[in-house]
């Protein structure tokens, strides 16, 4: 890692998360689950951390208007992160993940259904861009250089729901996808709504050749590392749409 993008990451994207140079888990905590693309609601990590005490979840969430709306605990899904788990077991960094590295990206906050906002330009004439603001990008790889894995070993789950990104996302988990992650949610194809050429069959075939199993395959998909087989019945994995 070059020390700009160093300085960046530390002083920048998630000085809140890191304590001597770390990232922070509370120490009562001994699972951890990603949320990728909280929407307004986050219901995955409001699901994960309800039914199990010894969870915290970190999140990533470039929309502005999303991160308000989960601060303010309105429910307008059934299903809604309880603010008073911000900062306890719930820790997010308001910017966008990829397979690249930047400090300043557009990034287009759509209206209506906040969770449709994306990296990309979005084609489909349904979806209205409310906003386009400006906000970091960086990579699982990156996040995951901080990681204490002498404290946590593995990741149990990563949800990825990221409107066209979820491919780049995934490619930027870098090494440690074969290595730490157990299960991983993703969104394969958001059928041309945005400008970006999707590749889901890539997606399933770089998944695979990195030493995961397909358990369900479509739209959403779920992958399972077959490294992690012996400890399978150990992991609370659970997974609802967005």
């Amino acid at each position: 890692m070059d020390n700009r993008n160093l300085k960046f990451i530390t002083d920048e994207v998630f000085p809140h998360l890191l304590n001597e140079g770390k990232i922070k888990i509370p120490e009562w905590a001994n699972k951890v689950k990603i949320d990728v693309g909280t929407s307004i609601n986050a219901p995955n990590s409001e699901i994960w951390l309800n039914n199990d005490s010894e969870l915290c979840v970190f999140a990533f969430e470039p929309n502005i208007f999303n991160i308000k709306h989960l601060h303010s605990g309105k429910q307008i899904w059934p299903t809604h992160l309880n603010p008073n788990k911000i900062n306890y077991s719930f820790f997010y960094t308001q910017c966008a993940l990829s397979n690249f590295i930047s400090e300043s990206e557009d990034f287009f906050c759509t209206d209506i259904d906040g969770g449709t906002s994306s990296l990309f330009l979005p084609i489909d004439t349904k979806i209205q861009v409310k906003e386009i603001t400006k906000i970091p990008v960086i990579t699982l790889e990156l996040f995951f250089e901080f990681f204490p894995w002498e404290k946590i070993p593995y990741i149990e789950q990563i949800k990825i729901d990221a409107q066209s990104s979820d491919f780049n996302i995934i490619k930027g988990i870098g090494k440690y996808l074969s290595e730490r992650i157990v299960y991983l949610d993703v969104e394969t194809t958001t059928n041309n709504q945005y400008s970006n050429n999707e590749t889901p069959i890539e997606l399933k075939r770089y998944l695979e050749s990195n030493g995961f199993e397909c358990l369900n395959w479509g739209i959403n998909a779920t992958f399972f590392n077959k490294k992690f087989i012996n400890i399978k019945h150990n992991i609370n994995y659970s997974i609802i749409g967005d």
